[in-house]
């Protein structure tokens, strides 16, 4: 998903990175030139008669705040390394250290220092902290004039701009999708929120996802269609911010969301389970298993995709609309299947399908026995109706290790799993985790 500016400055960073300050000076100073002599110089413009690189990008740039530039090297060094907070403005211009036999420039914080394959720091850039003072120390100089069509530093380092493509681009209800960031090249360290927005014209509602790094600039945030989504088309926004404080205007793309085509279900239940459809009793499940899962790593905890957590065949599907009978053939409640039923014999082995950490391990009325499991960056697992645990709260569990027994508590009419896949929350085909490679984040 690399646009054309992506690609110019990404060029441009192994440009720059190759191009040290003290090659360009050194030799000057070495032979006594004037620049030497007087410990200052205006500075160089090494790709173009303005201050503006070949690819578009600022190679020097003015800071009106102290009236001084930054270029080329160290211009590279304070973008790269939150210079604003870090470094503070340059108070001099850079120049050449014959004592020392390196280019330097004083900061408001530091003195960066041109060391190139100086042991025991990484570039060729040394940071001095604190910013020397009394001997070795230089008194800030008077402003000397902006080189003419060098540009402001807050105009030339453009804020962070994402990229941002949908793994599927269209979902049906109940179902994962990815959001990719790609930031072209923003200062570390750089920060990526994002959200979905509903079509509603007055009154949008927005879901905020989890993005979590997995390179230097690029992010990913997975997020799910509610079962119960309408079909049309959402907006997935996405605003990048750096380490100079900049940040880009919001970026959007189009989720399309299809239809959903669940399966009916009619269910018998024995009398003795239907206060369990009491819908008081189903509201405040919901809002335990929501304040269990209000915390997540931030990071993904698992590696590849999900495997069954039990051998057993598909009984009832996911997002499956159910009508509850009593004895007497009426219905007496409805709804719909947050996860899958799995066919399996009491007292086999319950495993869990990914790596986690247990957020919660106990007795619920519908649920019955059952095991949470937080699998990070929002995304959770729940094993239901289980005869007893193998697991505590705050454990954290391998790929494959038991976490209990199949059972048959709670809202259950015989032994089996009942296994569920939540996204920020939103429940989710569990099949589709172990079948799609993306989602094993490969």
């Amino acid at each position: 998903m690399l646009t054309s500016r992506l690609r110019q400055r990404r060029t441009r960073r192994r440009v720059l990175a190759a191009i040290p300050p003290a090659v360009a000076l050194g030799s000057l100073a070495s032979k006594g030139g004037a620049a030497g002599a007087a410990g200052l110089r205006a500075p160089l413009t090494i790709a173009g008669p303005s201050g503006w690189g070949a690819a578009g990008a600022a190679t020097s740039v003015y800071f009106p705040e102290t009236g001084h530039h930054l270029q080329l090297g160290f211009l590279e060094h304070w973008r790269r390394h939150q210079g604003p907070g870090r470094l503070g403005f340059p108070l001099t211009e850079e120049r050449w250290d014959g004592g020392a036999g390196t280019m330097v420039q004083d900061f408001q914080h530091a003195r960066l220092e041109w060391r190139p394959g100086l042991p025991g720091i990484t570039g060729p850039v040394r940071e001095v902290f604190p910013a020397p003072q009394g001997e070795g120390a230089r008194a800030p100089v008077p402003p000397v004039p902006r080189v003419a069509g060098t540009p402001d530093w807050s105009a030339a380092l453009a804020p962070p701009i994402p990229t941002i493509g949908l793994r599927p681009g269209t979902v049906r209800p109940g179902q994962t999708f990815l959001v990719e960031i790609d930031v072209d090249d923003g200062a570390a360290p750089l920060t990526v929120s994002a959200g979905r927005v509903s079509p509603g014209p007055e009154t949008p509602a927005v879901l905020m996802l989890r993005p979590f790094p997995t390179a230097e600039t690029r992010f990913v945030a997975l997020a799910a269609a509610a079962m119960d989504e309408p079909p049309g088309q959402w907006a997935v926004t996405v605003t990048a911010g750096n380490g100079l404080g900049l940040e880009s205007p919001p970026g959007a793309t189009a989720l399309r969301v299809g239809e959903g085509g669940f399966p009916l279900q009619r269910l018998p239940v024995p009398a003795q389970v239907i206060p369990l459809l009491d819908p008081q009793v189903g509201t405040q499940e919901r809002l335990t298993l929501a304040a269990v899962m209000a915390e997540s790593a931030p990071q993904p905890l698992w590696r590849g995709q999900f495997f069954s957590p039990v051998p057993g065949p598909l009984v009832t599907a996911h997002g499956a609309r159910r009508a509850y009978i009593d004895p007497d053939g009426r219905t007496v409640a409805t709804g719909q299947h947050g996860g899958v039923d799995l066919a399996a014999p009491s007292g086999a082995a319950i495993v869990a399908p990914a790596a986690g950490v247990v957020a919660f391990a106990g007795a619920w009325s519908i649920r019955g026995n059952v095991v949470v499991l937080d699998h990070g960056a929002g995304v959770h697992s729940v094993y239901a109706h289980a005869s007893n645990l193998a697991v505590a709260a705050g454990q954290a569990v391998a790929r494959g290790q038991l976490l209990g027994r199949v059972g048959s508590t709670g809202l259950s009419t015989g032994p089996h799993l009942h296994w569920e896949v939540r996204v920020a929350g939103v429940a989710v085909d569990p099949l589709e985790w172990t079948q799609r490679p993306e989602l094993g984040l490969l």
